[in-house]
């Protein structure tokens, strides 16, 4: 369960384990059906959401890095800066900060020392992710291969950090003629050179109860001086669906204030 720490397993939050569980089918009455893939892959629901967004006037700007927001008594201003080094810069009413915590201070030029103080408490690991064809960080015996393959140590006792193993193949449904490929977190061994594709090394928010206490207290600051904040580090159990659930929540709320403004 990747939103674990770095930690022994006897000190984990029995709440944000379950409910990890829960979203995934593991546990509970509704079975793995609670959670969908997209047919074709992820290019189809960003290709739609390019299609959606754009009919309805807004702009995306793809390849653009944000290196910096500094909010004006009456607007706020985004920089950036393109592929090809063209800076760019937008002024604008509000601005959503959809990054892990670790990401919002840094790229604030005016934080408060309360949202500094906030952002400091929201703890969060590195990990590697490789993605590979090298079945040998499978189960030996591939009638046990699942969606999500979780290996333990040699005396069956389970790792502080453990090695995850996700089957796309599987969890998506793909029919028997599409090639094998695996997406391992913290492999234990590395896959052979040849069979990797890509190999990463990332950090992510995890659950514990420091993690807690800084949600409840983002809430004191959630669209302070036309600023909010959504990701899956603010609902449990910390995954993509959650990021998406707290984007619609923090756009709803920002719609009703700007109504209420009218």
């Amino acid at each position: 369960c990747f939103p674990m720490p770095n930690d022994d397993p006897a000190n984990y939050l029995i709440r944000s384990l379950v409910s990890f569980w829960r979203m995934h089918g593991i546990v509970g009455r509704k079975g793995p059906a609670t959670r969908m893939c997209v047919s074709g892959g992820m290019h189809e629901y960003c290709g739609a959401f390019e299609r959606w967004f754009t009919i309805r006037g807004g702009e995306l700007r793809c390849s653009t890095r944000v290196v910096g927001v500094v909010r004006r008594s009456k607007t706020i201003e985004v920089r950036a800066v393109t592929r090809d080094d063209d800076h760019l810069a937008f002024k604008v009413d509000h601005v959503i900060f959809a990054t892990n915590p670790n990401e919002v201070v840094p790229l604030l030029e005016d934080p408060t020392d309360h949202e500094i103080s906030i952002f400091n408490e929201f703890p969060y690991q590195r990990a590697r992710l490789a993605v590979h064809t090298d079945p040998k960080l499978m189960p030996r015996d591939r009638r046990a291969w699942g969606s999500y393959n979780y290996v333990i140590g040699s005396k069956g006792d389970p790792e502080v950090r453990p090695t995850i193993t996700f089957y796309p193949n599987l969890m998506t449904g793909l029919p028997s003629k599409v090639p094998d490929v695996f997406v391992t977190m913290n492999p234990h061994i590395d896959p052979d050179e040849e069979a990797l594709i890509s190999n990463r090394f990332f950090e992510h928010p995890v659950a514990t109860g420091k993690t807690h206490l800084a949600t409840a207290r983002l809430d004191e600051i959630q669209g302070f001086r036309g600023t909010w904040f959504a990701g899956s580090y603010l609902r449990e159990p910390f995954v993509h669906e959650q990021a998406l659930a707290t984007g619609q929540d923090i756009a709803d709320q920002l719609i009703e204030r700007e109504q209420a403004s009218r």
